[in-house]
């Protein structure tokens, strides 16, 4: 895409804009000088670069106590909390239902009831446009990631050892209340260790947003 875009407006720079799983494949990407040598910028949104679910499922787990604490609809999130209590660590079988109770929590869209999708765990894991679809169907994808993180495992990938080589100016735009990808783990795991010089990197927290701001 990058050389096409080189070839089809000579001259004019090119910026990097990745959400998600974007931003992973991203990371992988612009992990190599020549790379980064095609690109004047990059600009992750909600990006990580570890993709381990137990920050995610910890989040949870918090703010359904939090709930719990304020005296909100305690039945339904005492529920919640055995099952969180029962998985101190999630495996691929409970995606499904942590997804679900992410939405839930406005950790996807801030304010669930005005979820027109994004949200959804059809969304998310089950249509054509979904992360997953596309990681099962692209092998390029697989391959960018696999080169460094060996044998391609979704929730063991963690390409935060490769930051220190972007260099990039890098502006970096997240969710406050990112449940997928929270922001008290993946600043210090993607943001911090940036190689990019301090003048030439942004991190801007978008209040009242989630994973899809």
């Amino acid at each position: 895409v990058i050389e096409l875009l080189e070839l089809s407006y000579p001259g004019r720079r090119i910026f990097v804009l990745s959400h998600s799983w974007g931003g992973t494949l991203s990371i992988a990407y612009l992990s190599s000088p020549q790379h980064q040598a095609q690109v004047a910028g990059w600009i992750d949104v909600d990006g990580p670069s570890d993709l381990s679910m137990q920050p995610s499922r910890d989040w949870a787990a918090s703010e359904v106590e939090r709930r719990i604490l304020r005296g909100e609809d305690v039945a339904r999130w005492s529920t919640v909390m055995a099952w969180y209590d029962q998985r101190p660590v999630l495996t691929p079988e409970d995606v499904a239902t942590h997804q679900t109770n992410v939405s839930a929590l406005g950790g996807i869209i801030h304010d669930p009831e005005k979820d027109r999708g994004l949200g959804s765990l059809e969304l998310n894991f089950l249509s054509p446009f979904c992360g997953l679809s596309v990681l099962s169907n692209s092998s390029f994808s697989a391959n960018v990631v696999s080169l460094h993180a060996g044998p391609l495992n979704l929730f063991h990938i963690d390409l935060s050892p490769l930051m220190n080589g972007i260099t990039l100016p890098t502006l970096f735009l997240w969710g406050e209340d990112d449940g997928v990808c929270p922001l008290q783990h993946d600043i210090p795991e993607t943001f911090e260790p940036l190689g990019t010089p301090a003048a030439r990197r942004r991190l801007v927290v978008l209040p009242n947003a989630g994973h899809e701001p």
